[in-house]
Order: structure tokens, then sequence, then C-alpha cells
């Protein structure tokens, strides 16, 4: 009874062993010590492109190069010897059909009777995988090749600010070394009066908020001085695990630059402000002055038809200077905007352009309108400017409209034209070459208050200029 027990225990194991051996995914291999395959499953066939039958019939040597049979019994020569042996190693298999495949194996000695007759080789194709990881290691190749390159420092950041590449462009602009980087986080360069600002970004992303790519901050150099720095960050990938790329760059002179911009940007405005004062409290009042004098004189019943109508054409016309001298004043900086504030100041540019031309334009305002910062106001009324007449001077549209929306930390601007649009350069900075020069004021404003201005425009469907503004 008891051997019968065990002979059906013995066929059940056989049993559940044969349908896994025939249903297992990974190709399994049964060999004799001399290479001889004496057992094979389904997977083995559709790897190597024998037939089962075939296989039976081949030594494991006429599926493996010379490297790769020499390598396996090597491995089956140090398990004879009792020793371990790595669980898995990669080697090359050749198929039927002359290809050949990259395979990770794993062997195990096949005993009989507490003596080794022979090896199990469980194998799994990995030629897909090894193509990948080469292509992953030239990118990186060339990837290091370029970064090591660029005066850009260029950071690599896990989610938590930990460096996991730092280029000897960091290095050289924060004067550490390369290893002195890698020990640090992100928010040991930052200064601490920037810290906030640069957390509350983290946060954001974190929460898979939007934020601007690229912003400004400052960081502290080993040496202790602080440097403003302009940062560019994108998400990116660094050994399958989620990073943020950085690059950036000390911007010390251009600060300079612009602060120098901005005072004499701030010295223009104060010159126009008072130009356009002296014109409306002297120049308009002494031409409305001189136009009440010639209306005056007009009434004097002795005068002769042809003096009269001489007269009125003289008051005429200096109505129409009256008009232009306004315009220009308020051009050159309208006492609305400083009185009332920006949407009041859009509403005339608007109208204006409704009256001197064809052009149907409107301002829309979304949210809740509110003051903002003087020089803000003016920077965001100055760009609306221009853009209108560009669209007054080169569109040749027949429709323009100003949106103007609210947010809680920013106000967005969009001016649109439905006119015959233009080529936009591959860069921005050819604006200056193809001498469009308003466009370049345009940018240079919205870059002294860090917003970002953006044109898109297509030859015969017309052009918007999009800004965002921080405030």
């Amino acid at each position: 009874m008891r051997d019968a027990r065990a002979e059906e225990a013995l066929e059940e194991s056989e049993r559940r062993y044969r349908e896994l051996f025939d249903s297992a995914s990974d190709a399994v291999f049964n060999r004799r010590l001399n290479g001889e395959i004496v057992e094979v499953n389904q997977a083995a066939q559709a790897l190597t492109g024998y037939t089962v039958q075939e296989l039976l019939d081949m030594n494991i040597s006429g599926l493996l190069p010379p490297e790769s049979f020499t390598l396996s019994m090597d491995k089956q020569k140090i398990m004879l010897d009792g020793e371990d042996v790595a669980q898995r190693y990669e080697m090359e298999l050749l198929r039927k059909d002359g290809t050949s495949l990259v395979i990770e194996a794993v062997d195990r000695l096949l005993s009989k009777n507490d003596e080794s007759v022979g090896v199990q080789v469980i194998v799994r194709d990995v030629t897909e995988r090894k193509k990948m990881e080469k292509r992953l290691l030239e990118r990186e190749k060339t990837f290091r090749a370029i970064a090591e390159q660029s005066s850009d420092g260029i950071l690599i950041v896990t989610p938590e600010g930990n460096y996991v590449y730092v280029n000897n462009g960091a290095s050289e602009i924060t004067g550490y070394s390369v290893e002195e980087l890698l020990r640090m986080n992100l928010f040991n360069l930052v200064h601490p009066e920037e810290l906030p600002k640069v957390r509350e970004r983290s946060r954001k992303r974190r929460d898979g908020k939007h934020i601007p790519r690229q912003y400004e901050t400052v960081f502290v150099r080993k040496d202790g001085k602080a440097i403003p720095v302009e940062m560019v960050e994108a998400k990116a990938l660094w050994y399958d695990e989620p990073t943020v790329q950085i690059v950036f760059r000390d911007i010390a002179e251009r600060k300079r630059l612009r602060n120098y911009v901005a005072e004499i940007t701030r010295a223009q405005e104060e010159e126009r402000k008072r130009i356009a004062r002296e014109l409306h409290d002297d120049t308009i009042q002494s031409l409305a002055a001189l136009s009440l004098d010639i209306q005056t004189i007009t009434r004097d019943k002795g005068l002769s038809l042809e003096t009269f109508q001489r007269l009125e054409k003289l008051r005429r016309d200096t109505g129409s200077i009256i008009d232009g001298v306004r315009r220009y004043s308020y051009e050159l900086r309208p006492a609305v905007l400083d009185q009332l504030g920006l949407i009041p100041a859009l509403e005339l540019l608007t109208s204006e352009l409704n009256r001197v031309t064809r052009i149907k334009s409107h301002l829309e305002v979304i949210g809740y309108e509110r003051r903002l910062a003087p020089d803000l106001e003016l920077a965001i009324f100055r760009i609306v400017q221009e853009a209108l007449r560009n669209v007054r001077k080169h569109a040749q549209a027949k429709k323009a409209s100003v949106i103007v929306e609210f947010n809680m930390d920013n106000i967005c601007l969009g001016i649109t034209d439905d006119g015959q649009g233009f080529e936009l350069p591959e860069s921005t900075g050819d604006f200056a070459f193809r001498h469009k020069m308003g466009l370049v004021g345009m940018q240079e404003r919205a870059r002294l208050f860090g917003g970002e201005l953006s044109i898109t425009s297509q030859i015969g469907k017309g052009t918007t200029v999009s800004l965002v503004a921080y405030a």
C-alpha cells in the first residue's frame, strides 16, 4: 500500500513538474555534462528557431559561439568543484536563422543517485534590454560630453533636492568641487532670503501645479559671495528615476546691465512725464487761449468776409493742433494711468484706435480688477501701446482685442488682431536684426519686471502678443 501511494505521489510530482516545465515562459535546456541536450521545453523552440526534435539531436555547443560555450563549461566546472557560482550570467546564443541573441542564463546541477549527471539551464532573451541599455549608455556619454563642455552649470536633482549629477560648469560658478556638490542639497546653495520661494516652487511641482520653467534666484558661493542666477528647470529621468534637470548661469553682469537699463527707462519715463505735463499745462493752454482770442476777433462785425473766413480757418487749424498736442501728450504719459490706473488707460488706448482708424477694437477684463505697482502698470501699458501701434501701422487688420485677466498671483494679457501676420524668426534675438525694435522694446520691458512675453503669428491669420506678469 505504501509503495502504491509513493508511486502515485511520484507520478503526481512528475506531472506537476512536466506542466511547469512545458508552460514556462523562459527557455529550459536539460543537458548532459558533455553538452548533449536531452530535454527542452516549447519556449526553447521559440527562442532558438529549432524544433524540439532538432534540439534533442544537438549539443549545446551548436547553439553557442566558442566564447559562450567556454563560459558555460567554466560555470559547470565551478559548480562541480562545489564552489559558489553567480546566479545569473549573460552570453550569446545563435539561432537557426543565423541571427544572435543576448541571453541571461541560470544554471543548476542535475543529480541522480547523489551523482551529478547534467546541468539545467534556464534562459531568457535580454537582447532588447541590452540594446536599450547600450542606447542609454550612448546617450549618457553624449550628455556628459556636452554637459562637461558647457559653461552653464548643470545639476540633476532628486525630488528631495539631492544632487545626482553635477558638471564642471556648476563647480566653476559656485566655487565648490564636483565632489562637494554631490554631497550637498539644492537648498544648501540657495540664499536664505530666497529659500521660501524655492521651497514653494518645489511644493507646487510635487503637487502637479504649473510653474514657470525659467526663473531667477540667488546662490551663495563657497566663498560666501551671493550671486544672482537664472535657472531653467525640466523634468527628467536619471537611470529610470524621476529627477529635475537644472541649467543655471551667473547673471550678475546681466543684472547690472538690466539695472542700468531700468534706470535709463525710469529716467526716460520721468522726462516723458515732465514733457507731457508741460504740453498739457502750458502748450495746450496757450493754444486754447489763442483759439479763444481768434474766436473773439471773429465776432467783430466790421470784418470783411474774406478776413472772417481766414480767421475761422485759423481757429480750426488751432483746434487740430490742440488735438494733436493732446494726443502726443497722452502717448508720452497718459495722466489717467497715474490717476486712475491701468484699465482706464487701456480703455483710452482701444477707444483711440477705434476713433482714428477703421479697426474695431475692444478691451475685455476677466477677474477682479485691482491696482498694480506703478512701474508694473506703466510697463504693461507701454507693451500694449506698442502692440496696438503695430496693429495700426502694419497689420492691415479689421479687428483687434485686448484681454486682461487678473489672477491671484499674476496678470495675463493677450493682444490679438486678425491682420496679415508675419513670419516669426527662429530666435527672438533676430527681432533686432530685422529692425523690429518695437518688439525688442516690448521684450525688454517684460524682462525688466520678470514677465514672460511671447509672440505668435501666422501669415494671413493675424498676430497675438501674450504677456504674463507676476504681481
